[in-house]
């Protein structure tokens, strides 16, 4: 059984994708996948304005239900050792010639250092310009193997696609 996190902004694209329901039933209805979020997660869904629309529906609602729905209650903290982690992969990343200050790229590395946490199998992601750059996967992989624990994958959103549809 494969073991996921989506980042935020994976579900926007599912929002936006024409094979959205065809995708939703599959990933409610396998018994392949767990789904986990964070509070962080759910944290920056809530931030979508409550005016934005998509169609004739809140936005913001779509996106929290399809939060809800994916990760049914499957929500891992945001601990102490988990922010020491990103601490750890941001000072990596600088060393490796980072360009994004800490206040643009600190959610994405809480983000994978509580799927590292947790021994999640995949990050799911489409934010190529901080979570997913060279020198970020650089930092993961050093202080992960430093620390002794396991780097989930990092994939892009139409791989992921491509598991259900």
């Amino acid at each position: 059984m494969r073991r996921v996190l989506l980042d935020t902004n994976v579900y926007g694209e599912l929002a936006l994708d024409p094979a959205l329901e065809k995708i939703r039933e599959r990933i409610t209805l396998s018994g392949s996948f767990v789904f986990y979020g964070t509070e962080l997660i759910r944290k920056e869904l809530r931030e979508t304005p409550k005016s934005e629309k998509f169609g004739n529906r809140n936005l913001r609602i779509i996106l929290l239900s399809m939060y809800d729905d994916v990760t049914k209650e499957h929500t891992l903290s945001v601990t102490p050792e988990a922010v020491e982690l990103a601490e750890n992969f941001y000072k990596a990343y600088k060393e490796f010639g980072g360009l994004k200050s800490k206040s643009e790229i600190s959610s994405d590395f809480l983000i994978v250092a509580v799927a590292v946490l947790h021994g999640l199998d995949v990050v799911v992601s489409n934010d190529e310009k901080t979570m997913l750059t060279e020198n970020a996967i650089k930092a993961y992989r050093l202080i992960s193997d430093v620390k002794k624990k396991r780097l989930p994958g990092l994939i892009v959103y139409d791989r992921f696609r491509r598991w259900f549809v």
